[in-house]
């Protein structure tokens, strides 16, 4: 949670009057800086009463008065000191200032430029006039504002933080961790500058030393919630769960109205397996917020994932808060009943989940009705698998590489659960096989790749997934139990570049997986679902390849993660899939135990294999 910029505060006074009201400004000025403020601003009222325009008393007290948070009032003082010296450059400035602590930032600027017509050489007054900029968006005219800051003033630690503020805001980031470095030279114990340095550090993905630095900024300042933000978030990324909760827990303790806080919390308990906490903790937060779309979206992946799926699918539908669909040419979306005209089901998420999804779409294709007709657009990578899949239920299948076509009502793929799987049941009920490979591809596979007396495993064990594919991954040589069965013929299905690990597997161990001659395992999915099909047992992780082998119906035996990267349609504490009837699953029984999953498979395909 970033904080305010450092702003400077001029409380000096114009001039000292020879008369006798210096006794009185004198006794003002002290008062403020002990922190009587009240007493301070009745000796400014009393010069005042003698002398109304009296510009030194005047701006004291606007002074003092923006000092007790009075901000209006301050700034009717400094009004009136201001008509009786226009040309005052500390009036001028200190106008600024509360225009700016008013948030009133356009005005400000004006009377910064002011300040600076008549008195070039004032640091601070360049430093506030920067962060009026950056508050404006003006990131480069702040930088501006702040190198002429330090100009004058280039030891000001305060003025090293703002310009890397600045540089931060300019997407640079070395050159604003550079600048926050300046900072702490020149102010070791300053808390702002380690939190900052750890905010540009963690933009450039070194999670560690952003750490570091913010461990340094909570030492300084245990309670600055920024920084407790921040760590829970490098301690999440650097699978330290425990930690991370520590640190949102202690968010909600000091901003318990933090709807973030509550959401942040839910993400880690839930990531630690504790799903019944993770879901209260979603529901805080959507009581805080109503509108959190972040909570919203996640209170529904975790209803879903349990199996209540009445209001998991409602909440559902707010996943387009943060991920807005592409536009549908204005047509109504479809309500899930009989309709006339044309239905366009669109796309949405990666592969594995348009697969997942694309199972409804028979039961859309018969609420429908006789009267409509339904066009389904799809990752161009499966229009020949799924025509060939849908070609018995009248599904024109286009690529996402066309254009839309013409089209009455619309829906989104994911949208397809809330009106056709209503309930476990009602899945389990539904579950069936539904793509179809190419004969004639998968005859060529089998005659290619089978030999006698040995079983053809096909194995994939890399997901792509940008936020989970770590943690749903294993490396290829942590599989070796497996691919050291006898009678055993490994076939690759992982798409992306596995060179380096194939080499590694053949330097250490002696074994090689074979290749289908020709197959283009990233881009042609038609294929690869034809080398699936040749195979007698698919042995995956939670990807592309485990929902092809899944709905073409073959035996499929899938690795799961613990909690953390467990995908919703997976459940938990089941071993046989409610969404496909072929999918064995075997899960680790703590977040990161993979071997004990790999064990298991191996029991199981030494003992079950056909």
């Amino acid at each position: 949670m970033p904080r305010k910029p450092v702003i400077a505060v001029l409380r000096v006074p114009v001039k000292r009057p020879a008369n006798a009201t210096a006794s009185l400004l004198a006794q003002a000025r002290a008062l403020g800086q002990a922190g009587e403020l009240q007493q301070a601003a009745e000796r400014c009222r009393q010069i005042l009463t003698v002398d109304p325009r009296h510009v030194e008393a005047l701006l004291q007290l606007g002074t003092i008065e923006s000092r007790r948070g009075h901000l209006a009032q301050a700034l009717s003082w400094l009004e009136q000191a201001q008509m009786v010296a226009p040309r005052d450059a500390t009036v001028h400035r200190q106008l600024g200032n509360t225009l700016l602590a008013m948030n009133r930032l356009p005005e400000a600027l004006s009377r910064f430029d002011d300040a600076l017509a008549h008195e070039p050489d004032q640091p601070m007054t360049w430093n506030n006039r920067g962060v009026v900029l950056l508050g404006l968006g003006r990131a480069g005219d702040a930088l501006h504002s702040f190198d002429r800051a330090l100009e004058w003033q280039a030891d000001a630690a305060d003025i090293w933080l703002n310009r890397g503020n600045a540089l931060d805001r300019l997407k640079r980031p070395d050159d604003a961790a550079a600048s926050y470095r300046q900072a702490l030279q020149r102010r070791p114990a300053f808390a702002e500058a380690h939190y900052r340095l750890a905010v540009v550090l963690n933009a450039v993905k070194q999670a560690g030393n952003a750490l570091d630095a913010v461990d340094q900024a909570l030492a300084l300042e245990p309670d600055h919630t920024g920084a407790l933000q921040l760590r829970g978030a490098l301690c999440r990324r650097l699978r330290q769960p425990e930690a991370a909760l520590r640190c949102f827990e202690r968010l909600i303790a000091l901003l318990p109205a933090s709807a973030d806080a509550h959401n942040d919390c839910g993400v880690i308990l839930q990531e630690l397996g504790r799903l019944d906490e993770a879901i209260t903790a979603y529901a805080q937060a959507i009581a805080l917020q109503p509108g959190h779309a972040g909570a919203l979206r996640n209170r529904a992946l975790a209803l879903l994932l349990v199996g209540e799926f009445t209001e998991g699918w409602r909440l559902h539908e707010w996943r387009w808060q943060s991920h807005p669909p592409r536009p549908v040419s204005g047509a109504p979306e479809w309500n899930g009943q009989a309709t006339r005209g044309t239905l366009l089901i669109l796309p949405e998420q990666g592969i594995g989940d348009q697969l997942f999804f694309s199972g409804m779409v028979p039961d859309a294709v018969r609420a429908a009705g006789t009267a409509a007709s339904v066009t389904l657009q799809i990752d161009r990578r499966l229009q020949t698998l799924l025509q060939r899949s849908f070609a018995d239920t009248g599904v024109r299948v286009i690529g996402n590489d066309q254009p839309q076509p013409p089209h009455d009502v619309h829906m989104f793929l994911g949208s397809l659960g809330r009106h056709f799987r209503s309930s476990l049941d009602a899945t389990a009920n539904a579950r069936r096989a539904w793509l179809k490979a190419s004969p004639q591809r998968t005859q060529i596979y089998r005659e290619t790749l089978r030999t006698p007396n040995s079983l053809l495993y096909g194995l994939s064990w890399l997901s792509r997934n940008g936020e989970f594919g770590e943690d749903k991954s294993l490396p290829l040589s942590a599989l070796t139990p497996l691919l050291t069965l006898p009678r055993t013929r490994w076939l690759n299905l992982q798409y992306g570049d596995t060179a380096a690990e194939r080499r590694q597997l053949r330097t250490e161990h002696g074994i090689d997986l074979i290749d289908a001659a020709g197959l283009d395992t990233q881009d042609d999915l038609d294929g690869l679902a034809a080398a699936i099909s040749a195979c007698d047992v698919i042995v995956t992780v939670s990807n592309t390849t485990a929902h092809l082998a899944a709905g073409l119906g073959l035996p499929v035996l899938i690795l799961l993660p613990y909690a953390r990267g467990l995908l919703w349609y997976w459940h938990r504490d089941r071993e046989d899939s409610p969404w496909y009837p072929s999918a064995r699953l075997f899960r680790q029984p703590v977040n990161g135990d993979w071997p004990s999953v790999i064990a298991a498979v191996h029991r199981y395909l030494a003992t079950r294999a056909p």
